[in-house]
């Protein structure tokens, strides 16, 4: 007898719970920092919420306040690479406190669909501090959690493994860092270095990082031979520079880099940026980021993100990104971000500088754009500059043996042509080798009033003006006529603009076609795409009433609840409460400046100086002599004035007056 034993298996599917890092979780002035990142592999290109829970007691019993929900939205490309995954999942906030004294924080990662939430590091114990301000008259060293402000003359070291914030700081003799130290830029700051060839700001010795981040600004000089943010004077050695998020002004002063060395002998780490607005700016012979002149080296530059202009105010022999004069940096690796790096008479813009050394340069196409300008007597704009020694150059998969000469060189070579009938997306800031936009008009639309914005620059060409007249919006009145209530009719004031003038991107202007055109050209080089702007772009006031221009990126419908003025292919501007507009216009939305339920009036029309659709001309004699603006002499022989009604007047009112059959406003 055979026994036949049967097994039933069942198939658990285990929960996959969030991966997440706590990198910081300190007490500040008056609130707690806390950052890392976090992400659920079930949705790994989502951003996922994270809770913060504050206690006042260590056995986390007392809950101080509500919990803090906040998105690990903000983008993390070395998590993204580590991960092998996509999206935004680093958070950095900030947890206001209002008491002082000691709190234990726990972080929780939120799962996505219900599979557990686990805790995103330990428990951490923090202080609430109060700011600390500056003291005038003595050096000050910082302690970890410190928010400083105010103004001071002497030096401020940050102690080491210390986070700090600056809230509207000013630092006249440079800052030190003992070691690994974290700087948080809120409010306005300004950091100098003063004495003895110092940085703006100098980094902890070999094997240290600074880490600069925020929503503030910052402005870091260093004096003659010193950089901005790096090493001061002759063989002085700082760690790595990670800048993560602030708006950076950087400015080494003479031989002496934005970002990066001083001169003579010295070394920096690396170089990370992945978020911001940075401005490096090198002094003589020195990269504006990268290392200083003479025998200067500094370690990897790497850029992931935010937006980076390297540019030099000398003209010597500088890199925009990469070595100095007789100096040297590792790899260039790029890939994100939107940068601008200009090198200087022998440099190159990302590379070497006169008799320079680097390693690989590499582009990824994730780059937003870049754009790489070589100097005057640089043989690349990508690569080697004059006499210069680097590794191999690597563009969007594609290795250039020779490196790139074109200058200035643009990566990726994007083309983009817009329509009407096109609508917009762009969410940031991109540039482009050549922006167009495509005009078609047949007979109907010549001499009519038409609505048209753009999302780049574009300047006034002479041979636009034989084909279109422009005018810039001056401003949003009642009707100039006193025989007109102000909600019967309202006017649009025009102002004309001539060949040069720039048609600022993403604002209201109005043009009209002087004869039918079929595919004309609106064409701007190296032109920089500025994201769409679903707020206001504009605005007006009357005495009572506010006007705000909106523009249009795609199909905008008006309705009974949300109208809005338009301008319509006939060259009227129209209240529309059941219509449909296209995108690259404009349109408009009224508010009262009491609150109340603004009234729209029923019409609203151009005015711009010129003899057109609305049959009003300009002031033809003027009594003060040729070229004025003044209005007819009353009494003139042989004039006849009338106003709006029909009344015949002894002499023009303030208005609008009919003058032998035109319109003519006083």
């Amino acid at each position: 007898m055979t026994l036949l034993l049967v097994v039933m298996a069942t198939m658990t599917a285990w929960a996959t719970q969030p991966d997440r890092y706590l990198d910081k979780c300190i007490g500040g002035c008056r609130s707690i920092l806390v950052g890392g990142w976090a992400y659920d592999p079930d949705a790994s290109s989502q951003s996922i919420d994270v809770h913060v829970y504050v206690y006042t007691d260590a056995g986390c019993t007392n809950r101080y306040g509500n919990i803090n929900i906040i998105k690990a939205d903000v983008s993390r490309p070395d998590v993204n690479s580590a991960k092998g995954i996509t999206g935004n999942h680093g958070f950095d906030a900030v947890i206001p406190i209002n008491q002082l004294g000691d709190f234990w924080v726990k972080v929780f990662a939120i799962d996505t669909n219900g599979e557990g939430n686990p805790q995103i590091g330990n428990t951490t114990k923090v202080t609430v501090k109060e700011a600390v301000t500056l003291p005038d008259n003595k050096n000050y060293t910082a302690q970890d959690g410190d928010m400083l402000t105010g103004s001071t003359s002497k030096k401020l070291t940050v102690a080491a493994g210390a986070h700090i914030t600056l809230n509207n700081a000013t630092i006249n003799d440079g800052i030190v860092c003992a070691g690994t130290a974290t700087i948080i830029l809120a409010g306005t700051n300004s950091v100098k270095g003063t004495t003895n060839y110092t940085a703006g700001i100098q980094p902890g010795g070999a094997g240290t990082k600074l880490t600069i981040q925020g929503d503030g600004s910052l402005t870091a000089t260093g004096t003659t031979n010193a950089a901005g943010i790096g090493t001061g004077y002759n063989e002085r050695i700082c760690g790595d520079i990670v800048i993560l998020g602030g708006n950076i002004t950087a400015k080494g002063g003479t031989a002496g880099t934005g970002i990066g060395t001083g001169y003579s002998e010295c070394t920096c780490g690396n170089i990370t940026i992945s978020g911001g607005v940075v401005t490096a700016v090198g002094g003589e012979y020195a990269a504006s980021i990268g290392s200083g002149y003479s025998g200067c080296t500094c370690g990897d530059i790497i850029i992931s993100g935010g937006v980076v202009n390297a540019a030099s105010e000398s003209d010597v022999s500088e890199a925009g990104i990469g070595s100095g004069y007789l100096s040297s940096c590792r790899d260039i690796i790029i890939s994100g971000g939107v940068v601008t790096a200009t090198g200087e008479e022998y440099a190159a813009g990302i590379g070497t500088g006169y008799y320079g050394t680097c390693g690989d340069i590499t582009i990824t196409d994730g780059v937003s754009s870049l754009i790489a300008v070589k100097g005057e007597k640089s043989p690349k704009s990508i690569g080697c500059g004059e006499s210069g020694t680097c590794g191999t150059v690597t563009i969007g998969g594609t290795i250039c043996p020779d490196g790139i000469a074109t200058s200035p060189y643009l990566f990726p070579e994007r083309h983009i042509s817009l329509d009407d009938g096109t609508a917009y997306t762009q969410t940031k800031d991109s540039v482009v080798s050549t922006a167009t936009y495509t005009k078609t008009f047949d007979e109907s639309c010549v001499n009519k009033h038409q609505a048209w914005l753009v999302p780049f620059d574009y300047t006034i060409k002479s041979n636009d003006l034989e084909h279109f007249t422009f005018y810039e919006i001056n401003m949003i009145a009642n009707s100039p006529s006193p025989d007109v209530e102000a909600n019967e009719e309202m006017w649009v004031f025009l102002t004309r603009l001539d060949a040069g003038a720039v048609l600022h991107a993403n604002m209201p202007y109005v043009y009209k076609p002087r004869e039918a055109v079929t595919d004309y050209l609106f064409t701007t080089e190296i032109a920089t795409m500025k994201p769409r702007n679903d707020g206001v772009i504009a605005e007006t006031q009357t005495m009572k009433d506010i006007y705000s221009f909106y523009a249009t990126y795609s199909e905008t419908t008006a309705t009974e609840d949300n109208p809005f003025y338009y301008v319509s292919i006939t060259g009227d501007l129209n209240l529309g409460t059941d219509v449909t507009v296209g995108p690259y216009r404009w349109i408009i939305r009224k508010t009262s400046k009491f609150g109340d339920t603004p009234s729209y009036a029923p019409e609203m029309r151009f005015f711009d100086g010129e003899e057109d659709a609305d049959g009003i001309s300009p002031p033809s004699i003027s009594p003060e002599g040729e070229g004025t603006q003044a209005f007819p002499r009353e009494g003139l022989d042989g004039a006849a004035y009338y106003n709006l009604a029909g009344q015949r007047l002894n002499k023009m009112q303030r208005g609008i007056n009919i003058v032998n059959g035109k319109k003519i406003l006083k």
